[in-house]
């Protein structure tokens, strides 16, 4: 139906048998019921999921839950240590209240989006978290409401199901960047980490990371102890859900940070105050021929530079302005 449309509700990520209630020492210690899910994956996603399972699953034993994980009316036959576990993102119509689940609290009509194994099994929804998103619009999941005139396709994913595996690609505003061939150019950003989690203005995600690490910091996907802050322009749920949960600061974008860097640094992101290196030249040289902004030079006007540069005629071009005329059928002695 409708309410599965993608970008009409928020998602959750949750551990298999978890919802973490508390942190310490950066991951979390407990882990409360929330509900059960039966849906939205294909058989070979499945297969593929228990076949990483079930090595670690334990039988419950009765009347008592294990160490750290609790449960209520709804009783698991087997349980897993979460560390040996994966996260689902999962997407739900509603949150409605329940008793059968330690949250009071339970998902309505549930389904899995995607299996997320890159993520670790620490970064699951806190109990926090999930407060925050139920109290956002009384317990309803949807991010907006369809207009009249709008016209909603069916679910890609069944679509695909008949035919071929769906394949889940995360959304190029979520990507990191490849930073994998970015050298720094300077040193401004050492020992700082941040996690970009928007874009701005005309600069994307991956542009603002890019630039980053170009100036010496790290960048990360999900913000951590070592985080020293956190970017976005817009306050969405996950902004207001990271500055709640205290992991490290959030700085929006605004026009004063551009005007503090504008004084710092010319449009080509060459610095006005740190010495240019061969690297800090060679990207401001980039920029400048990447804006039309390069300029031919005639000989006559490079022999004015290096005059300027060395207070005279340059070492290293002492032939700059001279043109030889060499006839090879003239001996010269």
């Amino acid at each position: 139906g409708a309410e599965y449309t993608d970008g009409l509700m928020d998602h959750m990520d949750l551990i298999i048998m978890a919802v973490p209630p508390k942190r310490e020492g950066g991951e979390p210690n407990e882990f409360h019921s929330i509900g059960r899910v039966g849906s939205g994956y294909t058989m070979d996603e499945l297969s593929d999921l228990l076949q990483k399972l079930s090595p670690h699953w334990q039988q419950v034993q009765s009347g008592r839950c294990p160490p750290g994980l609790f449960w209520t009316k709804e009783k698991p036959d087997v349980w897993i240590a979460p560390q040996n576990s994966y996260i689902l993102e999962i997407k739900a119509t509603e949150i409605i209240p329940s008793n059968s689940f330690k949250v009071d609290y339970t998902l309505r009509f549930p389904r899995v989006e995607t299996i997320r194994y890159d993520k670790k099994w620490s970064d699951c929804m806190t109990l926090a978290d999930f407060e925050n998103l139920r109290k956002e619009a009384s317990g309803k999941l949807y991010s907006r409401h369809i207009d009249a005139n709008e016209t909603v396709e069916k679910s890609p994913r069944k679509r695909q199901r008949v035919t071929a595996k769906a394949t889940r690609i995360l959304g190029e505003q979520f990507r990191g960047a490849d930073i994998s061939d970015i050298n720094a150019v300077s040193n401004l950003l050492e020992s700082k980490e941040f996690c970009v989690l928007t874009g701005w203005k005309q600069l994307s995600k991956q542009d603002i990371e890019i630039k980053i690490v170009r100036h010496g910091g790290t960048v990360v996907q999900n913000p951590g102890a070592n985080t020293s802050c956190a970017l976005a322009d817009e306050y969405t749920l996950r902004v207001r859900n990271i500055e709640a949960s205290g992991k490290c600061s959030v700085a929006k974008l605004t026009e004063e940070i551009e005007q503090k860097l504008s004084v710092e640094y010319d449009e080509f992101g060459d610095s006005y105050t740190h010495p240019a290196t061969e690297e800090s030249l060679r990207y401001a040289l980039e920029q400048v021929q990447k804006k039309g902004c390069a300029v031919e030079l005639t000989e006559g006007m490079i022999a004015d530079l290096e005059i300027d540069l060395f207070s005279g005629p340059s070492p290293f071009s002492m032939f700059r302005l001279c043109r030889a005329y060499i006839d090879k059928y003239e001996k010269v002695s």
